[in-house]
């Protein structure tokens, strides 16, 4: 079973739109991750900016800082 299971992952791996065609079968509608949130993101950017904006007056002139989000999930 476990040398099939692998060779069928295998042949879908190499077929186009494979992980489309699995996503709009599993989770459409659904969001990708439980655990994050554009909107949840979006609420707390004013508080980073004023946390970046205090340690801002304690870093050395001409560093910037960058604020980023990551979506982590299989392709």
């Amino acid at each position: 079973m476990i040398r099939s299971k692998a060779a069928v992952k295998r042949i879908l791996g190499e077929l186009p739109f494979t992980a489309e065609l699995y996503w709009q079968y599993r989770q459409n509608g659904k969001p990708l991750s439980e655990s994050f949130s554009l909107r949840r993101t979006e609420k707390w950017l004013p508080a980073w900016r004023l946390q970046a904006e205090a340690a801002a007056t304690r870093r050395p002139a001409g560093k910037n800082v960058l604020i980023f989000a990551t979506l982590r999930y299989w392709i």
